[in-house]
């Protein structure tokens, strides 16, 4: 490897832990004004993440195959976790589902492939591969899978670490055979997409 890739590389794995810090910090809090009781500003939290236990109860999908440690919660059900998907890890939600909040994310390490559709009658869906740099931003009624044909086929999905951000509600699936299936997604009058930014 030439001098000036090695260079490239050395930044980029400096570049990440910090980045990864900079959004934590951006997204727990913001700083205190002392003295002024009417400031809606909140106290600054700094979360040191490696002193935090790994959580089965704060993972994203079946046990064993992702874990997690919860970084901020409130009491409106808003979560902030970091989040790591082991090689071959498995989604309870693989039918079209959408949330009535909206979430963020981050991909800190790894690639985490998913499904976003435009209407409940689209079957397939478009793969978007996120990557280690990807910043996703996903409003109310979005609707998203995993895909279970997809997932059966692949035998190993990849792993990845992630940080990610949602504010309370529900999650409605599509699939009347799904606990989280409900009717009221016939009443959604405008679907929306998520937004993904490949930042590296």
């Amino acid at each position: 490897m030439d001098q000036t890739r090695l260079n490239r590389v050395s930044r980029l794995r400096l570049l990440v832990p910090v980045s990864a810090v900079s959004l934590c910090l951006l997204l727990v809090g913001n700083v205190l004004l002392a003295g002024e009781p009417d400031n809606p500003w909140k106290a600054l939290n700094v979360v040191d993440v490696e002193t935090l236990e790994w959580d089965d109860r704060y993972r994203m999908g079946k046990l064993g195959r992702s874990t997690g440690k919860l970084l901020y919660s409130n009491s409106e059900g808003a979560t902030l976790a970091y989040i790591n998907f082991v090689p071959g890890w498995d989604a309870y939600l693989k039918d079209q589902h959408y949330h009535d909040f909206h979430e963020w994310g981050y991909v800190l390490e790894g690639n985490f492939l998913i499904y976003e559709f435009v209407n409940p009658t689209q079957q397939m869906g478009t793969l978007e591969h996120m990557r280690a740099g990807t910043w996703m931003s996903r409003p109310a009624y979005s609707l998203h899978a995993q895909r279970a044909d997809v997932m059966a086929r692949q035998k190993i999905p990849p792993s990845s670490v992630h940080l990610a951000f949602a504010e309370g509600g529900e999650t409605i699936s599509l699939n009347p055979e799904s606990r989280r299936y409900s009717d009221s997604w016939k009443d959604v009058k405008q679907w929306t997409h998520a937004n993904f930014q490949h930042s590296a």
